[in-house]
């Protein structure tokens, strides 16, 4: 029992703690072989991924994992950081294997894209999956990056996702996919489509909570009711949405909005005042941040 809590202690600290108590001595190298417990939390920093036999010495790294844990659900943590040469297929294939046996999995990365293949792991099926967080590049303090957006379009096999953080990249939803027991989101929206929020809302037609960053022309066509929706943090330009998103867009259930508008002294006053008598009409707590200029008149 101690040894297991120790365990828990550790996980989410340690990179390679399994690895260092496999080492300790011959008797801990037995347990440790014997306890597939431990090695389900996977932290792994991919630097120096320069060449294909880095890549390879990398995937032999995670592949001890996937063996050692038999069949657990494992907790990943990746952050690749290996420059902006492109992934080749052990490592991406082993980096596939993980994100299918994850109950957790974090992707973080400041490689530049050009391609879809390093996320080609959101493909995979995911049946244990719970959290899934992607981040790619530096969030700025205005909440947009600063360099070219990669597009991405999303179509997940997760049933039993409740969490989703998604950054960096112009993301759109696929059509033919949801994700029912998606509770809380977290996204960036880039170079927007129309369907977006409403493909949004068909993929996780249970969120209870969202927290949006829009960088783009938001365009509803249809009506939108996010039905189950009761907390909301919205981050956006001031030219973002207009009159006809405020009339198509219902929030029935919604308790709590935390609204950031950039260059808000553009806002149309008509707008903002229909936007909270129409889509905030059911809100307890409202927080309201603008960067309004000094001598700036509403």
């Amino acid at each position: 029992m101690i040894f297991l809590e120790a365990v828990e202690a550790a996980r989410g600290v340690t990179e390679g703690f399994a690895f260092d108590l496999a080492a300790t001595c011959s008797r801990w190298r037995t347990i440790s072989l014997h306890s597939p417990r431990i090695w389900t939390s996977v932290q792994c920093t991919l630097d120096k991924v320069d060449d294909e036999a880095s890549e390879r010495h990398w995937a032999a790294y995670l592949q001890t994992f996937l063996d050692r844990a038999c069949q657990l659900p494992l907790d990943v943590y990746l952050d690749y950081n290996g420059g902006n040469c492109p992934l080749h297929i052990d490592l991406l294939t082993t980096i596939r294997a993980l994100f299918r046996r994850s109950r957790t999995f974090e992707f973080a990365t400041s490689h530049a894209f050009d391609d879809d293949e390093v996320v080609g792991f959101l493909s995979e099926e995911a049946p244990h999956l719970t959290r899934l967080s992607v981040n790619r590049g530096d969030r700025l303090d205005d909440g947009f990056v600063d360099d070219e957006i990669f597009e991405l379009t999303l179509a997940l096999c997760a049933p039993r996702l409740v969490t989703f953080d998604f950054y960096g990249f112009a993301l759109h939803f696929a059509t033919d996919q949801r994700s029912p027991s998606v509770e809380k989101a977290k996204l960036y929206l880039a170079g927007g489509q129309p369907s977006d929020i409403p493909a949004l809302i068909t993929n996780f037609p249970r969120l209870v909570e969202l927290d949006l960053t829009v960088d783009t022309d938001l365009s509803l066509s249809t009506f939108v009711l996010v039905q189950h929706l009761r907390h909301l943090r919205l981050f956006m330009l001031a030219g973002s949405f207009d009159m006809g998103v405020v009339q198509s867009l219902r929030l029935p259930t919604l308790q709590t909005a935390h609204i950031s508008i950039s260059e808000s002294d553009s806002f149309a006053q008509n707008v903002l005042g229909a936007f909270i008598a129409s889509c905030l009409a059911t809100v307890e707590v409202l927080r309201l941040d603008f960067d309004l200029v000094p001598g700036a008149a509403w």
